[in-house]
């Protein structure tokens, strides 16, 4: 069994240390909260740079856990379409020429993928690695075939 992992951070009011079991990331007017529940059930607002988990500073699979966790697969589903549509306006953007589209579309991916591994997660990661391979090998395979063509035609 997977030990339960312990975060730690420094409160973002009087900058003493705290460790709890769970963190809460939220929003408030536009401004990402940190929070640490520290062992008796209290809220903490740390400062986010001084997060870590099991002593060490949170790989982005853990980030991913976390938020995944914390949203549920209903809201992140639906995030995910939403994210998909935003892409879509800024590729379209793209396409009229707009100035600073190409930006845009990589905030855009960003975002479709910080979901779309929010939904790997929910769903097993291990499985979804599984499809992802297969996929990727039969596109191998379709590559190599269309090369094969070409070169039977010239």
């Amino acid at each position: 069994m997977k030990d339960i992992p312990v975060f730690k951070g420094i409160r973002a009011d009087n900058g003493n240390p705290v460790e709890g079991y769970f963190v809460k990331l939220a929003q408030q007017s536009g401004n990402d909260l940190h929070i640490i529940i520290d062992f008796s059930g209290e809220y903490n607002r740390i400062l986010p740079e001084s997060l870590t988990v099991n002593g060490d500073s949170m790989t982005d699979d853990e980030r991913i856990g976390i938020i995944a966790a914390n949203y549920g697969f209903t809201s992140q589903a639906n995030m995910l379409t939403e994210e998909a549509a935003e892409y879509t306006v800024a590729l379209n953007k793209l396409r009229r020429g707009h100035a600073d589209a190409y930006e845009h579309i990589k905030e855009e991916v960003a975002d479709v993928i910080v979901v779309a591994k929010q939904l790997r997660y929910l769903l097993g990661a291990d499985e979804i690695d599984r499809i992802i391979d297969g996929k990727l090998e039969r596109q191998i395979e379709r590559i190599n075939g269309e090369d094969d063509n070409v070169k039977e035609e010239t």
